[in-house]
């Protein structure tokens, strides 16, 4: 598979991650401040999944989603995490947790594909980036 192309599945792939997972979480947070904080994350989420989607098209591809399997463990774990506790402070640090995978993976990509077109790296820095923030700005519900 071509590097910018499996670059690209990796990001969006990573960014669908965060927006599905957010959606779960939010169906069962009563806390108004920190939902406003997660309807933020998840629609910065929705944006780098947009952007890497729309630079796929510039290599006549489409991203591969999430499998079903994937989708489906990522649901249930967070279904199970937010019945035990879905306090403010429990969701801001299965978030952050959440966002430090993000880094950890934006990261290793960007370390495995040093070839990949600058536009693509530039979405990568761009996560990870949002991820640091995100971690910053849930810090004040722990």
């Amino acid at each position: 598979m071509d590097t910018n192309i499996e670059f690209l599945n990796t990001l969006y792939q990573t960014a669908k991650m965060g927006e599905d997972n957010i959606k779960t979480i939010l169906k069962t947070v009563n806390a108004q401040e920190i939902k406003s904080d997660l309807q933020t994350q998840m629609n910065g989420y929705n944006t780098f999944g947009y952007r890497a989607q729309q630079l796929m098209t510039k290599y006549d591809d489409v991203p591969k989603e999430n499998g079903p399997m994937q989708k489906m463990m990522a649901y249930a774990g967070v279904r199970m995490n937010t019945m035990k506790d879905a306090s403010p402070s429990h969701i801001a640090e299965m978030m952050i947790q959440g966002s430090t995978m993000g880094i950890i993976e934006e990261t290793e990509s960007l370390k495995k594909h040093p070839e990949a077109d600058e536009p693509i790296q530039q979405i990568a820095r761009d996560m990870i980036q949002f991820e640091q923030d995100s971690i910053e700005r849930l810090k004040q519900y722990l």
